[in-house]
Order: structure tokens, then C-alpha cells, then sequence
């Protein structure tokens, strides 16, 4: 029996029809695997835009947070230095000991001619400090808040460093500058913290560009500025922003992502390396770019090929897994969580973090806007709503502060908000997005900070600052209320300088706690107590009269008189001198009642002192 030397129409075009519907199918599938692979590109450039902003977002929150310590730090020797000069060198050391190491390496008072009054140091440099950008701002009158210059290389401590300043003022006109000198290796060790790789940058510039710290290759950076087409320069850029570009040291090309800290001129910029952010996906790309070239000169079947295909899909969404896993830890560690609203469709998405943060099972509560509100406490609610509402409207951007009341305990957190919207052709949002941070511990620093700022470090009580705020609102109070009496006393331990000269300063401060523990222990809740000078101390006696303030006195003197100081099982005894005066309703700053309480003062030590005076118009 012979063979068909000829294939059957039949055969023969199923044989076409075959290799057609593979080819095509397999062409079908190849279209579809380079789409998935340049939108898996996408969404990791997306990642990696909105990790390096998270990233920049974290650490300006830092260096926000070590600039306020700094000027707080800067306010007190401020008025240390105007009100207590003896004391700035004692306040300088113990603001020095507060920072690791040497990150302060100088902090002094330069005069109005440019000339070092005090100083914990020598001079960084022998350059006349009249010469200085921030100075002449001051004297310029330009300028009245925390200002910070360009970085300083000294070259006896072979180190950079950035000039930190505040004006200082008497009666109106400029008589010099507080300062502190804080390490730029100091600055760039707190960069170095920063979650990166060894191949991504954490920068600090100034608002010109100029370096004031790198996380690496400090000795190329110091001295040197960015190129001036940087975004981040622009006056009208935004606060954040991420650009693609080569770094000026290496020339790599990095995703850049900044945060502008534009209350102190700063700008943290993070740049992560894109070749090698990508470099995972780039070898799969390679590897399965291959397989599936070989997969069409084999010209498998069509199953065969959506199968390939399925399983490399699924190892892809695996890495996507994974990758949206590793961002949702780097939100977990920053306290970031972020979400996207669908005003259109109405779609609210939130990440695991907002749910961590706000308390809330995933799977017991759908992520709505009315949800989120419900979280917000009481007193906040309306607030942040009509933020919400005015940033939608285009009357402002949307940053707020507020407080949650978590829904798994009831526990009163403060977080952070920021969101940018996206418009149509007509102006309306259709797309809000983003992030909420869990600030509570900042908060809390911030609480503490503040009540170092208005407390003596020796006693406890109210500084001058501090107490003369309370006498102002206690005088608005009164003209409020058709005005209602409040008395103020003057105090002097008498003959101290006795005290420091017999038993030495440390005995002397130790007096000194004495008696402001037992001032303490006669003061109502609505009372205050402040240390005004080196023994001089002040009382502010709300709803007291003059004859009832005098009583007070009269018994607090008798008590100090009769309660002295025990030392190594010495009696020290001493007195004080109070003067007494009553506000009246044209007082409308505190220096009247002031001069008044200070004049029985001087009438009560001139008259043989441990007395109690009340000043009466003559």
C-alpha cells in the first residue's frame, strides 16, 4: 500500500489553522507580558517616587524636631545672658550635656561690634563675627527669628560646622547675637539613621542649594552647592516634590524625593539609586524575555504557552507582594500610613498602617470618609473637616494636627495630615491622596520642651519670662471681668551673698531649693511662683486684694523666718524682704504693678529688711 505523498486540504489547513491560533495566540501573550512588565516598572518608579518623599518627610520631621530643641535651647541663654549674665556659662555647659558628644561644639554671645562677649570656647575663627550673613540680617532689622548660615570649616578641629543664631535685644535695639556652632559630622551621623541603602543619599541643604550635611562623602560635599536647576530651589516649588536626575557628586542617576522645612530655610532632599532600586527587576525582565523568545521558536502549544505565562505573572505579583509588604514595614517603623480617595466612584483606600494607627480591624471596618471622621475626637472634628472641605475648594492646602480616639481602647493620639488633590479640566477634585503619621510621641517632647523653656532649672519655679506672661493675662483677665483684684509680691533673701561667701554657692543653691519648697507649699492652685533673678522672686496672687495679699506675706515671711535650712547638721536661718502692691484698672502691662512692688520692696529692706511692705501712693 503506498503513502499519500500529499498532505489533505483538511490536514493542511488545520496545520495553518493550528500554527496561526498559536502564533497569534502566543504574539497575544508576548503583548501582554511586555505591558505587565513596563506597568510592574511603573508601579515599582511609583514606589520608589513615594518612598523616597515618606523617607525625606521622617527625617525633616527629625531635624524639625533637634532645630526647636536648638531654639528653645537658644531662647533660654537668650535670657539668661540679658537677666542673669553670672549664669550663662553654667547654662551653657548644661545645654552642651543635653546633645550626644560634641554635636554643640560652641555657643556663645557675640556684641554688637562683632566681638565675643562670652563663649563656652575660643572663637571658631579669628573672622570679624560683624562680617556674617545672619548678623548683618539682624542688624539689618531684616530678620527677628532663629537663622541659620552657611557651614564654617575650622581648621584647628579639622571639621565643618553650622552657625546657629538668635538675635539678642535690649530696650529695642540690637546688642548682639546668641550663637551655637553645631557639627556638621553631627548632622550628618543623624542622616546616616535614615532607613537607605548604601547606594542612596540623605542630604540637608540650605534654601540655596549650599551643602550643610550628607549621610556619605562628606569631604566632597561640604563647601559645595547643588546645580541651581534642582526643583526644590524654585521659590514656588511646593513643600514636597520628587524629581529623577544624576546627584551632583557621583553623577548616578537617583529618585529624588524633597521636603522643604521652610520655617528654617532647610530642604532634605533623599535620592535612592535607580539602577539599583530596578536591578531585581531588570534580571527577571532579562531572564524572562528570553524564556519567552525561546517559547516562540518552540512554538508551544497555546496552553502550554498561557501557562508559562500564568506562572510568571503569579512569580511577578509575588514580587509585587513582597515589595508592597516592604513598604507597608517602612510605614509600620515611620508611623506613615497613606490612602487615596475616589470622589467620583467613592472609593476610599487606606493602608494597613492608617488601620494600625486608627485601631481598627481591616476586616471588620470599610475604609469611608465618614469612618475616618468618627475617629476624630470630638473637639477636633469639625475642624479638620472644614479643612477638608476649604483644601477641595482650592482656598488652602490641607495640613492639619489633630487627635484620634482609637477605636480598639480609647486611647487619645495626635497624628499629622497632608494630602495633594487632582483636578479635572473644569478645576473640580476627582482624586484626593494622602498620608496620616502617628505624632504622638513628637507631641509629647514637644510638651516636655516647652516646659523647660518656662521652668528654672534650679528651683521648679516659673522663670521671668514665664511669670511675666501670667501677670499680662492675669491684668487682661481682669478688665474682662469689670476688673477683679489680683496682688503681686516681691521677694529678696536677705544678706544671701552672706550665705554663698560662708557655706559656698552649692550650699547657696541648695537654700534656694529650701525656699522654694516652702513658697510651694503655701500656694493655692491659682497662684504662681517664679524666680525673677539670682535671689529675687516674685508671687502673683490672683482675686487677692492688697490687705489679704499682706496677711500672705506676713505669714510666709514668718514661716522662712521660723524654717531654716538644714545643712550637715548646721541651721543656716535667714529672712526675706517682701514687697507687696495691689493692680489697678490703668494697669495695662505688668511693669507698673512691678514698679510698685519693687519700690515697698526697697522700702522694706531699707527699714531693717524682714519685713513685709505695701506700696501706698505717697
Amino acid at each position: 500500500m503506498k503513502t499519500n505523498r500529499y498532505l489533505s486540504p483538511h490536514l493542511l489547513i488545520a496545520s495553518i489553522f493550528v500554527i496561526v491560533l498559536t502564533l497569534m495566540g502566543s504574539a497575544g501573550l508576548w503583548v501582554q507580558f511586555e505591558t505587565s512588565q513596563e506597568q510592574l516598572r511603573s508601579r515599582m518608579i511609583e514606589q520608589a517616587d513615594r518612598r523616597s518623599i515618606q523617607l525625606s518627610d521622617a527625617v525633616s520631621d527629625q531635624f524639625a524636631l533637634l532645630l526647636s530643641t536648638i531654639d528653645y535651647a537658644l531662647l533660654g541663654l537668650r535670657d539668661t545672658w540679658l537677666t542673669e549674665p553670672g549664669e550663662f556659662e553654667a547654662a551653657s555647659q548644661s545645654i552642651a550635656q543635653r546633645f550626644p558628644g560634641k554635636a554643640l561644639s560652641h555657643i556663645a554671645v557675640i556684641g554688637s561690634d562683632g566681638s565675643y562677649i562670652d563663649a563656652n570656647q575660643e572663637p571658631i575663627d579669628r573672622i570679624q563675627a560683624a562680617a556674617r550673613k545672619y548678623f548683618q540680617t539682624y542688624a539689618e532689622g531684616r530678620e527677628e527669628s532663629l537663622h541659620i548660615g552657611h557651614p564654617t570649616y575650622v581648621p584647628d578641629k579639622e571639621q565643618w560646622f553650622v552657625p546657629i543664631t538668635r538675635p539678642v535685644q535690649r530696650d529695642g535695639r540690637l546688642v548682639g547675637v546668641v550663637l551655637v556652632a553645631l557639627s556638621a559630622n553631627y548632622l550628618a551621623s543623624q542622616l546616616a539613621k535614615a532607613n537607605v541603602s548604601k547606594q542612596d543619599i540623605v542630604v540637608l541643604l540650605d534654601q540655596e542649594g549650599k551643602f550643610l550635611a550628607r549621610n556619605t562623602g562628606m569631604e566632597k560635599a561640604m563647601g559645595r552647592t547643588v546645580q541651581q536647576d534642582r526643583p526644590f530651589l524654585n521659590d514656588e516649588a511646593p513643600v514636597n516634590g520628587v524629581f529623577h536626575a544624576p546627584a551632583t557628586l557621583d553623577a548616578i542617576t537617583r529618585i529624588f524625593g524633597w521636603t522643604k522645612l521652610n520655617q528654617y530655610g532647610l530642604i532634605v532632599v533623599v535620592g535612592l539609586d535607580q539602577d539599583y532600586f530596578l536591578e531585581p527587576f531588570k534580571q527577571q525582565y532579562s531572564s524572562e524575555r528570553r524564556r519567552s523568545f525561546l517559547m516562540l521558536l518552540v512554538v508551544l502549544t497555546l496552553g502550554a504557552s498561557t501557562s508559562l505565562l500564568l506562572l510568571r505573572i503569579s512569580r511577578q505579583q509575588e514580587k509585587l507582594r513582597a515589595s508592597r509588604e516592604s513598604l507597608n514595614e517602612a510605614q509600620r517603623i515611620a508611623k506613615i500610613g497613606n490612602w487615596e480617595l475616589d470622589i467620583k466612584r467613592n472609593r476610599l483606600f487606606w493602608s494597613e498602617e492608617i488601620y494600625r494607627i486608627l485601631g481598627m480591624d481591616p476586616k471588620k471596618f470599610r475604609a469611608t470618609y465618614e469612618a475616618f471622621l468618627d475617629t476624630i475626637h470630638p473637639d477636633d472634628r469639625d475642624y479638620v473637616n472644614t479643612r477638608y472641605q476649604g483644601a477641595i475648594k482650592g482656598q488652602f492646602p490641607y495640613e492639619v494636627e489633630h487627635r484620634i480616639v482609637r477605636r480598639d481602647n480609647g486611647e487619645i493620639r495626635w497624628v499629622h495630615e497632608r494630602a495633594v488633590h487632582r483636578r479635572d479640566g473644569q478645576g473640580n477634585v476627582v482624586r484626593s491622596c494622602g498620608t496620616v503619621q502617628d505624632i504622638t510621641e513628637r507631641k509629647q517632647l514637644e510638651d516636655e520642651l516647652r516646659k523647660l523653656a518656662t521652668t528654672d532649672y534650679l528651683t521648679g519655679l516659673a522663670t521671668r519670662r514665664s511669670f511675666i506672661e501670667r501677670l499680662e493675662d492675669e491684668l487682661a483677665r481682669g478688665h474682662r471681668a469689670m476688673w477683679q483684684p489680683v496682688a503681686v509680691l516681691l521677694i529678696d533673701l536677705d544678706h544671701f551673698k552672706e550665705v554663698n561667701d560662708s557655706h559656698g554657692h552649692a550650699t547657696g543653691d541648695a537654700v534656694l531649693i529650701h525656699f522654694s519648697r516652702l513658697v510651694g507649699d503655701e500656694l493655692r492652685r491659682i497662684d504662681m511662683a517664679g524666680r525673677l533673678g539670682g535671689e529675687e522672686f516674685g508671687i502673683i496672687l490672683p482675686g487677692t486684694n492688697a490687705e489679704a495679699a499682706r496677711n500672705y506675706a506676713e505669714r510666709l515671711r514668718k514661716r522662712i523666718h521660723d524654717t531654716p535650712f538644714i545643712h550637715k547638721g548646721q541651721h543656716i536661718s535667714f529672712s526675706i524682704s517682701i514687697g507687696v502692691a495691689e493692680a489697678i484698672s490703668e494697669d495695662k502691662d505688668p511693669e507698673a504693678i512691678l514698679e510698685r512692688a519693687d519700690n515697698a520692696l526697697y522700702l522694706a529692706k531699707k527699714s531693717g529688711r524682714n519685713k513685709v511692705e505695701v506700696y501706698t501712693e505717697a
